[in-house]
C-alpha cells in the first residue's frame, strides 16, 4: 500500500469511526432512556446518522488526494484515455467511501426492524455529489496554481452550495411569507435542490414517514445537477489538458520549422 492509498484508507476509517461515535452517542442519549421498543427512535437514528455522515463526508472530501496532471506523460492523443481512467477509478473509490457507513445503517435497520427503507438512494446522492466536487477540483488541478488554491476554491464551492443556499432559502421563505410544512414542499422552488444536503434531508424525512408533496422530483433534480457539474468538469479538464499537452508538441514543431527555415536562408546567402 503506497502513501496515497494509505491516506485514503485513513479518511474512510475516520468517516466510519466518527459516524459510529455519533450513532452510539445518540442511542445512549435517546434510545436507552425510553422503555421498550420505539420504532421512531430508530427511524430518527437513521435520519441523523445519514445526515451527519454526509456533513463529515464533505469535510473529509477536501483532503482526498489530488491528481497532478502535469506529472503525466504528455501525449495529446492520451488525454481522453487518462482522464476517463482516472475518473473511473475515482468513481469506485467514492462509492466505497460513501458505503463505509452501510454496516452502521444496517445495524440500525436490524435493531429497529426497519425493512422497507431504501438507504442506497441517499448514499447515491452523496456519491454523485462527491464526484461533482472532485471533478471540479480535478479541473482546477489543470491550472498551474498551488494546490492550496484549488482546495480553497473547492471548499468555497461546497460551502456555497451546502450552506449559503439554505440561507437564501430562509430569506425567500420570509420574503414570500410561506408556511412550509415539509422539506419537499410545493412552495420551495426546485432551484434550491441543487443543494444535496437539503435533498437528502427531505428524502430521509419522506422515508421515515414524513410528508413529501413533490415526490422524488428533488432527488432527480439534485442528481441531475451533480451529473452536470461532473460532465462539465470532465470536459473542461480534457479541453485544458489537450491544449496544454498538445501545446508542447506544437511548439516543438514550430521551433523545428523555424530552425529549418533559417538554415535554408543561410545556405542561399
Amino acid at each position: 500500500m503506497n502513501k496515497i492509498q494509505y491516506r485514503k484508507l485513513t479518511l474512510i476509517l475516520t468517516y466510519l469511526i466518527t459516524s459510529m461515535v455519533a450513532l452510539v452517542g445518540y442511542l445512549f442519549m435517546v434510545a436507552l432512556q425510553k422503555e421498550g421498543y420505539d420504532s421512531e427512535v430508530y427511524k430518527k437514528s437513521y435520519m441523523y446518522l445519514v445526515t451527519f455522515g454526509f456533513i463529515v463526508f464533505n469535510i473529509l472530501l477536501l483532503f482526498w488526494e489530488d491528481i497532478n496532471w502535469f506529472n503525466k506523460k504528455r501525449k495529446d492523443s492520451m488525454v481522453v484515455e487518462i482522464v476517463f481512467k482516472y475518473y473511473g477509478s475515482l468513481l469506485i473509490e467514492i462509492i466505497m467511501f460513501s458505503l463505509a457507513t452501510a454496516p452502521l445503517i444496517l445495524t440500525v435497520f436490524i435493531a429497529g426492524n426497519l425493512n422497507q427503507v431504501n438507504f442506497i438512494l441517499p448514499l447515491l446522492i452523496q456519491a454523485t455529489w462527491g464526484m461533482a466536487v472532485l471533478s471540479l477540483r480535478g479541473y482546477l488541478g489543470t491550472i498551474k496554481w498551488d494546490r492550496i488554491w484549488g482546495r480553497f476554491l473547492t471548499a468555497m464551492f461546497t460551502f456555497t452550495i451546502l450552506f449559503l443556499t439554505l440561507i437564501f432559502l430562509y430569506f425567500y421563505i420570509q420574503y414570500k411569507s410561506l408556511v412550509i410544512t415539509t422539506v419537499y414542499d410545493n412552495d420551495i422552488p426546485l432551484i434550491f435542490f441543487i443543494n444535496p444536503l437539503l435533498s437528502i434531508v427531505g428524502l430521509l424525512y419522506m422515508q421515515i414517514g414524513g410528508a413529501a408533496y413533490t415526490g422524488y422530483f428533488p432527488v432527480i433534480y439534485t442528481i441531475g445537477f451533480c451529473l452536470l457539474i461532473f460532465i462539465l468538469g470532465s470536459l473542461l479538464t480534457i479541453k485544458r489538458l489537450s491544449r496544454t499537452w498538445g501545446g508542447g508538441k506544437n511548439a516543438k514543431a514550430s521551433s523545428g520549422y523555424n530552425i529549418e527555415k533559417a538554415s535554408c536562408k543561410n545556405m542561399d546567402e
